[in-house]
Order: C-alpha cells, then sequence, then structure tokens
C-alpha cells in the first residue's frame, strides 16, 4: 500500500471576489519503505544497460533533505543524454487552478537540465525542463505544468541529467550518479490493474500468399524487424501472451516506432491491417512511413476492452501523397495502454462485411417536389465529391439488389461537397436519407449529419457561412436494418438560410456504413391558392374529409405577407411531419396532406405564422 505524506489539504478563507477556493491536496513521493516510493516499479530506459534505479542512504542529509533513504540514478557515460526512469504507480491526477506544480529535490554532481515529464492519462504528454544551480548539495526544483490544468496523467517521467546541445553519438563527459527525493505531485486516485485481453485477436482469414505479415502468429513476418526502436520515445514495449496468441504490448503509449527488417514495395496490396485492444485510450493513429515520400497517418476510432479489427486501405494512404514502394517503417502514436497484433499487408479484407440484402426503401415521394443528391429513384443533382480530401473516411459505389449505393468503411468524418452547383432548399421542407450498418448501434453509437450552406457569395469562410449537425442514436438507429433518417429542415436550426447548401458532413462510431436516397424534399403536395381576395384575418381551416384516409385537405388564411409553419403532431405531442415552412403572400391556400405511412389514430395539425397560432383535431382511419 501506498504511503502519501499530505502537504496542505485546507479551506482557505479569501476576501477578495472570488470568496471561498479550496486549495487541491498533494502529496510527496519519498523513498524510505517498501509502502512509497521504494516500493514502486520504476522503468529505466534510453540508458545504455539501464541499470536499475536504487534506494540508498542520503549521501547528504543536511540542509533542505534529511531523509534517511532516497532513490539513485546512475546516468551512464555512453548511451542516449535523455536516460530517464518512469513510473505508473502513483495513480492518476489532475491538474487544477489550484495545484498545477511538481517539486523535486536533487542532489548532482553537475549543472544540468532535469527533465519532468507527464503523460500515461488522457492529457498532452508534456516534458519541461529546469536546470538545478548548485552541485553535490540538495536542491529543490519546480516545474509549472499551468498550461495543463484540467488534464490528467498516470505516469511521471524523469531526466535527471538531460544534457544538451544534444550531438548523436556524444558521450557524457563521465558517468553521473544523481540522487532524487521529495517529488510533490497533486493527489490523485490510484489506479488499481488495469484490464487485460483474455481473448486473442481474431484470426486472420487471407491466404499466406496474399500477406506480407509485419506480426502475426498465422504468418512467417518479415525477418530482421525491429519492434522496439530508440526512437527517444519512453513507453514500455514487449510481447505478451494472450491465450496462446503473440501480442504486442505498448505500455503508456505516447509514439512507437516499428523498424521493417527489409524495405518493402505493397504497391500489390490492397489494406494495411491492425489489431488493436486497449482499456483506456482515448487516441490512437498508425503511420505508414515510406523512404520516399515520408509518413502518412490513418486515425482509429478507438472502442475500449474490445477487439477491433481495421482493414485500412492503402488508397487512403496514397491519396495523401504517400509512396507505397518504398514501406521501411510504420510508427503509432496515442495514449495509454494499447494491444497490438495481426499487422500486415493484404490483397484481401480479413473477414466479409456484413451487407445488406435487399435494397434501400424505395422512396415515394413526387419527384416535383424533390432536390435528390443520391437515389435511382430520382435525377441527382451535381455531387463534386462524395469522399473530401479533407475527411477521414473512404467511400466505395456499390450495388444492393440491383440498386446503387455508397459504401463508408473507416468512417470518421465524410464529407459530402455540391459546391460548383449549390443546393437551394428553401422551398423544400425535409431531408432524408436511407443509412444500413453492420456495426453495433446501442448507446453510445451516434450517426450524425451536418448541413452547412455557404451564403449569397457560395464561398466557404465568407462570412455568411452557416451550419447546424443533428445527432442520431438508439433507438432510432438499428443493426443490419434500413433505417429512414427524415427529418424537417427546420430542426437544423443553426442554419440561417438554406438557399446555397454546399456541404453534408457524416460522421459515425457505425464506421461501416451503407449510404442510399439522400434527397431533399417538400412534404406537401402543392399549396393552391383558392381566393383572389385578400382575407381580413389569420385563420386555419377544419380539414376535408374529416375522418381520412390517407389523404385530406387543409385550408389557412394570411391577411399579410409572413412566414408560415403547417405542422402535425399525434396524441404523444411528437412532430410527425411539417407540412409547410417557408415564407408565403397574403391571401388564401389550401393544401393536400398525405398521410399514407402513419397508423390510424387522432392527430393535431397547428399553424404559426407572425404572432397567430392555431390547433385542429383530425383522425386518420385506415
Amino acid at each position: 500500500m501506498k504511503t502519501r505524506i499530505t502537504l496542505f489539504l485546507a479551506m482557505v478563507l479569501m476576501l477578495s471576489i472570488s470568496g471561498l477556493s479550496l486549495a487541491q491536496a498533494t502529496h510527496t513521493i519519498g523513498f524510505e519503505s517498501a509502502d512509497d516510493g521504494a516500493g514502486w516499479n520504476w522503468t529505466v530506459a534510453e540508458n545504455a544497460d539501464n541499470p536499475p534505479l536504487e534506494f540508498v542512504a542520503n549521501p547528504n542529509a543536511t540542509g533542505p533533505n534529511t531523509s534517511a533513504t532516497v532513490a539513485k540514478f546512475t546516468a551512464r557515460k555512453t548511451g542516449n543524454n535523455w536516460a530517464l526512469c518512469f513510473t505508473n504507480d502513483d495513480g492518476e491526477f489532475t491538474f487544477d487552478g489550484t495545484n498545477s506544480t511538481i517539486k523535486i529535490m536533487v542532489h548532482k554532481p553537475v549543472i544540468s537540465n532535469v527533465g519532468f515529464k507527464v503523460e500515461g492519462g488522457t492529457g498532452t504528454a508534456t516534458e519541461i525542463k529546469v536546470a538545478n544551480t548548485v552541485t553535490n548539495a540538495w536542491e529543490e526544483l519546480t516545474f509549472d505544468f499551468s498550461a495543463l490544468e484540467g488534464q490528467k496523467f498516470g505516469r511521471l517521467v524523469i531526466i535527471p541529467d538531460f544534457v544538451e546541445p544534444y550531438v548523436t553519438g556524444q558521450d557524457r563527459a563521465a558517468e553521473n550518479i544523481i540522487y532524487f527525493d521529495n517529488i510533490q505531485v497533486p493527489d490523485g486516485v490510484v489506479a488499481g490493474p488495469l484490464p487485460e485481453p483474455v481473448e486473442a485477436a481474431p484470426v486472420p482469414t487471407p491466404a499466406a500468399e496474399e500477406v506480407i505479415s509485419i506480426f502475426s502468429d498465422v504468418y512467417a513476418d518479415i525477418p530482421g524487424t525491429n519492434f522496439n526502436p530508440n526512437w527517444g520515445q519512453s513507453i514500455v514495449v514487449s510481447i505478451v501472451t494472450v491465450a496462446d496468441d503473440s501480442t504486442l504490448l505498448y505500455a503508456g503509449l505516447n509514439y512507437q516506432g516499428i523498424e521493417l527488417g527489409s524495405v518493402q514495395d505493397v504497391s500489390a496490396m490492397v489494406y494495411l491491417h491492425v489489431d488493436f485492444w486497449t482499456p483506456n485510450s482515448t487516441a490512437l493513429e498508425v503511420f505508414l512511413i515510406s523512404q520516399s515520400s515520408g509518413e502518412r497517418n490513418f486515425v482509429f476510432t478507438v472502442m475500449n476492452e474490445m477487439w477491433v479489427s481495421v482493414d485500412i486501405p492503402l488508397t487512403h494512404f496514397t491519396n495523401q501523397g504517400l509512396a507505397i514502394s518504398d514501406i521501411f517503417q510504420l510508427k503509432f502514436v496515442g495514449n495509454g495502454t494499447v494491444y497490438l497484433d495481426n499487422l500486415y499487408f493484404s490483397k484481401v479484407p480479413s473477414a466479409t462485411i456484413a451487407a445488406p440484402t435487399e435494397a434501400a426503401p424505395t422512396p415515394t415521394v413526387d419527384a416535383a417536389n424533390v432536390i435528390s443528391l443520391f437515389s435511382n429513384a430520382y435525377t441527382n443533382v451535381t455531387v463534386d465529391t462524395w469522399s473530401a480530401v479533407w475527411d477521414a473516411a473512404d467511400v466505395a459505389d456499390v450495388q444492393i439488389a440491383g440498386d446503387d449505393a455508397k459504401l463508408y468503411t473507416n468512417l470518421t468524418f465524410a464529407g459530402i461537397e455540391f459546391t460548383s452547383q449549390t443546393v437551394d432548399a428553401s422551398t423544400l421542407t425535409h431531408f432524408h436519407m436511407d443509412i444500413w450498418t453492420p456495426d453495433p448501434t446501442e448507446e453510445p453509437a451516434a450517426f450524425k449529419v451536418k448541413l452547412v450552406d455557404f451564403g449569397a457569395n457560395g464561398a466557404y469562410a465568407g462570412g455568411d457561412d452557416t451550419e447546424h449537425q443533428l445527432t442520431f442514436a438508439a433507438p432510432t438507429l438499428a443493426t443490419e436494418s434500413w433505417v429512414s433518417i427524415d427529418v424537417p429542415l427546420s430542426d437544423f436550426t443553426g442554419l440561417a438560410a438554406r438557399s446555397h447548401l454546399a456541404q453534408m458532413v457524416i460522421e459515425g462510431d457505425p464506421n461501416t456504413v451503407y449510404v442510399d436516397n439522400v434527397y431533399f424534399y417538400n412534404s406537401a403536395t402543392a399549396v393552391k391558392e383558392i381566393s383572389g381576395s385578400l382575407p381580413l384575418d389569420y385563420g386555419l381551416g377544419q380539414n376535408y374529409p374529416n375522418p381520412f384516409n390517407p389523404t385530406t385537405r387543409i385550408s389557412f388564411n394570411l391577411p399579410r405577407a409572413d412566414h408560415a409553419t403547417l405542422t402535425v403532431y399525434n396524441m404523444m405531442g411528437q412532430k410527425v411531419a411539417t407540412l409547410l415552412d417557408r415564407f408565403m403572400n397574403a391571401g388564401t391556400f389550401q393544401l393536400e396532406f398525405n398521410a399514407a405511412e402513419l397508423p390510424s389514430g387522432v392527430y393535431h395539425y397547428s399553424l404559426t405564422a407572425g404572432n397567430y397560432s392555431a390547433v385542429k383535431r383530425m383522425m386518420l382511419i385506415k
């Protein structure tokens, strides 16, 4: 059990505008016994033969540090100038406005920087250097991490003798013995053991002749590959066994390289495959590195405590300008603890993606009331791209039971642009899209749709752009079933106008999504003016016929030009149709409401125009 010496935990009464403030407690990590820092796991890295951290008698138990036992770090003469040690045993803590500093006492034979780095949590890994000012005496150094307020960390990294400027291959002048003690850090929660995978990663299915393997028990790997090259990273890399399967383990990932045993031409391959499992990571990406064209990345959607298998099309990298005829390295960047398996290039996907066997429902809205982006039922307007260069998704054209559809894989967010000919949807009422996914759709999974209007100048960031995003989650979403997203355009409340729509952005926690029948439409069959004389007052007429099946006519009066909205609600108060949502001239009008898709029951319809509002009741009997 870890013992912590509390320096302060007090209510501080201040006569100021802020009133009462509560200072966050700190604790001091000492090395007096196995119950404190001396009993923790400390890893030494980047230090030639990496001699272990020792806990020894204080060489100078006078002055500012009278502790009996301190930590002893041996910085070898040869090796990296940033030789370090780190521990994960202090648990997680968060910097806040009252405590955002870390202090440490050091006793050094030379003047040089001491580096202190925090990482291993969900915060941004950050390193600060402070030089000692005296030699062969204890001195307390302070590291200001106030820029990280609100961020959480779980690893402490100490670089006792960070010699600069660094010159490759240059040794220290001598081997240096550095002592340190009394590390003051904010209090936090001591983390228990992290969950570990109990099942191995899925067994790959491609035949061996269709694969170039980097790491997998199923295939012969590229010989001579170095899975822990010395790139200055401070993570722990090991190969562990999970259910009799060899697995790479990155503990406390910040970045980690892999140097292939030989340069690989993978231009005949189609995918890079990765399986990963993590108990706590919130960010993970992989870089392919070419000798001739540098590196390009792919960002994973991270899910915890489950194996995630991803086939990344190599076109994702080549579209970013990467040459794949001379791949010699990979790099993983992220946080937390990550298990990796089955890293390979392949000509075929690792498994067949579940696909719909039936086409999406055929739209029934009259073509005269539709502007279609993508549907076999209508004539489509020009769409410049279904996957913009700035997005994170892959898209393919597929057919489902003879019907064209779009298949998005590795979907984080996809940009759909129709900028060359923007869409004027100002007289339309609804947006429609059909989607199908094989992925889990229970919460917290969500699918998001954003519409962007570029304004009258038709240019992005022109000062008059507006946008709004809607989120769809369970129970709206379903797995392996077509779902029709059909919403009033008025729900996109952030769209100040809809006359120059130029972009749509979709995002998904379902990362594989089939898309069909993307269009805007007017839900009313037609709005007819039925009187040439101007009415004196606003009015909403009773629908006729009533009861009805399935169509009925609704009339209304507008004594002056105004924006009018006519909406239908069920008995639970849920909006089921928007029949009108636009600016109208003065007059008496009539429209037809088709309720073929609604169940029998009592409904209410509401007219809103200016300060006028009226509601009437109608009955649908089928």
